[in-house]
């Protein structure tokens, strides 16, 4: 029968729990034997880079559904999860869901201020909190990183010292969903070079805590107390590519049917003059 495999319940369409459509229905796969090589066979069939993480025990909150896979078994070179071992019947509950965090997931907090809403800007990719270059740190990727954080528009940019080894450049239209839609480089050293930490001031926030410095953060790996929201995903992604196409396609045809009547008016001035 047919099969798909997605991600729910994390912050990107390559983080969350474990899900696989089997002839329409979709369901969960237990936790037991679960491991980075299960959960790498997802993130490369989701294109998703490599597999970082590979939590169980209903990290990402509990599913619903059948059970479809238990006792999964990757040797890791396999291209999709149900060419795995593993077996169809099980003694698992929901409170056994596997989850998997892949090395293209990206997530992003403001640290330093008195809310949620302004300071530091911190990017998690590749398993850990990293610093983001402000040298294309500009109003459009402000209002992106602002309006995903549910902190509306931004209303300052600000800039820090570089605390951290990673350093992220993203460079933004201003109508991306997240940062990560924008065009993005990591540890790319001539977009960053001589560049400073990027931070910003989001709308209604009430600023830093110290305006003079931001205090040393612990770098955590995100928890499960997020947004439960569904990311905005590559299929829908993909909807809005066959929308930009089928755009340049009909002003295409217009553009030639100008040229055409322009044409055959000056033909037909040629005969008569």
């Amino acid at each position: 029968g047919s099969h798909s495999v997605r991600l729910v319940g994390g912050g990107s369409c390559c983080e969350g729990r474990v899900e696989v459509k089997v002839d329409g229905v979709w369901g969960t796969v237990c936790d037991d034997a679960w491991d980075l090589d299960d959960a790498g066979v997802v993130c490369q069939q989701l294109s998703c880079g490599w597999a970082i993480q590979a939590p169980g025990a209903s990290f990402f909150h509990k599913g619903t559904g059948p059970i479809h896979l238990d006792e999964v078994s990757c040797a890791g070179n396999e291209s999709y999860l149900w060419d795995c071992p593993a077996e169809r019947s099980h003694d698992c509950g929901h409170k056994e869901d596997a989850g998997v965090v892949c090395s293209e997931h990206q997530e992003w907090r403001l640290s330093g201020g008195r809310d949620a809403c302004a300071g530091l800007v911190e990017a998690y990719y590749g398993g850990v909190w990293n610093m983001v270059c402000d040298g294309a740190w500009y109003k459009q990727e402000m209002d992106v990183l602002c309006r995903w954080l549910g902190c509306g528009p931004s209303i300052r940019k600000l800039s820090f010292n570089h605390t951290q080894q990673g350093r992220m450049n993203y460079q933004c239209s201003g109508t991306e969903a997240s940062l990560s839609w924008c065009q993005w480089h990591y540890n790319n050293l001539n977009l960053c070079h001589q560049s400073q930490a990027a931070g910003v001031i989001c709308n209604g926030s009430l600023g830093l805590l110290n305006t003079s410095a931001v205090p040393t953060t612990e770098m955590t790996t995100p928890d499960a107390g997020r947004s439960t929201a569904e990311p905005l995903c590559w299929e829908a992604k993909g909807l809005s590519n066959w929308t930009l196409l089928l755009l340049c396609v009909v002003l295409g045809l217009l553009l030639l049917v100008t040229v055409l009547a322009f044409t055959a008016a000056l033909l037909r001035m040629r005969r008569k003059h």
